[in-house]
Order: structure tokens, then sequence, then C-alpha cells
């Protein structure tokens, strides 16, 4: 029997994010089926070189970036089974993430996503001031990526960090919530969240 390659563990991973996390709304489902993705990817990845290597890592960065997503309890619409054996997990994964990142040189805009994640689980864990870090880091990828949008994201989430350690930033949240509804449809998906995931982690 021939391995699994890159695009098929691919489709399975989507299958699993589409069925299982959006439809069906199974945590513990998903999480299972998308480890199962990495342990596949990691594995085979081990006995590859070149671009087959890169494609099994590519992968798994990706889908420890979807797994710490769907655990997530700061969106608007995160599963209400998400445990702290969860974010346990999805805090490990993050930084597995970040690692991916550097080893296969991708882009900023692709470790600001991972920075930003990291920051988000660090504020569910009540880690501030290293969510701070964190999203420090994301804003300055994004600034390399030449994402005025990213970048003051990321602004804000340093605020939402503050705010959720205790400061009154409330005002400076605000006026960065209106900068960026003024950057279009990017700017407006950003400002939407905010507020909820305030909510969800206080």
């Amino acid at each position: 029997m021939q391995p699994l390659t890159v695009d098929e563990l691919r489709a399975v991973a989507f299958s699993a994010w589409q069925t299982l996390h959006q439809e069906k709304r199974d945590l513990d489902a998903y999480v299972l089926a998308a480890r199962c993705v990495i342990a596949a990817a990691d594995h085979l990845a081990t006995g590859t070189s070149g671009d087959s290597r890169q494609g099994y890592l590519t992968l798994v960065r990706n889908m420890t970036f979807n797994i710490s997503s769907a655990c997530w309890p700061g969106w608007e619409d995160a599963h209400e089974a998400i445990s702290p054996e969860h974010l346990a997990m999805a805090l490990m994964l993050c930084r597995r993430n970040l690692e991916l990142a550097d080893t296969l040189n991708s882009p900023p805009a692709q470790k600001a996503n991972g920075y930003w994640m990291l920051g988000a689980h660090l504020l569910a864990n009540h880690l501030y001031d290293d969510a701070i870090e964190a999203f420090e880091s994301a804003r300055e990828a994004g600034r390399q990526a030449d994402s005025k949008e990213g970048a003051l994201m990321a602004e804000g989430w340093i605020v939402a960090a503050r705010i959720l350690g205790g400061d009154d930033c409330h005002e400076e949240l605000d006026r960065l919530v209106e900068q960026l509804k003024r950057l279009g449809e990017d700017g407006d998906f950003y400002a939407s969240q905010y507020g909820p995931a305030l909510q969800r982690l206080a």
C-alpha cells in the first residue's frame, strides 16, 4: 500500500473540519481526526525530503493552527465543550505552529497569524503579560508583511489583553476599532472580534 499523499491527508483534514467541526459541532471528534492527520503527516515527513517533506510539514503547521482555532473560547460561536485539556493542548500546538513557521521559512503574514493565535490562547489561560508579548510579535510580523489591517488588529489585541488584565483602556480600544472599520472588509471583520472575546474571556 502506498503512503498517503499530502493531497489525500489535506482532503481528510478538510472533511473533518467541515463535517465534524462546522456541521456536527463535535469538538472531540474533530480534534481526534485532526490529530490523526498530524501524526500521519509527521510520520511521513520523517521518511522524505525536499518538496515532499515541505508539503507534509506545511500540512502539520496548518493543522496545528486549525485545532487551536477550534479550541479557542473567544469566538462568538465557540464550542461550549472546550475543556482545560483542550486549552492546554491548543497552547502546545500554538508553539509548535510557530516552530514550524521558522522551520519552513514561512512568510511574515503566516507568522503573524501564528503569533496572534498564541496570544489568543494565552489570553484564554489568563496569561495576560505573555499574551501582550505574543501580540506585539504579531504586530511586528504584520508590519513586515505590509499589512496595515493585521498590524492594527494586533495592536487592538494588545489593548484587549490590558483590559482583561485589569487596565481601564476601553476608550483606546474603541479608537482602534474605528480605525479598523475605515480599512474595508478585513478591518470590519477584525473590529467585530474584540467585543465577543472580551465578554467570553472575562
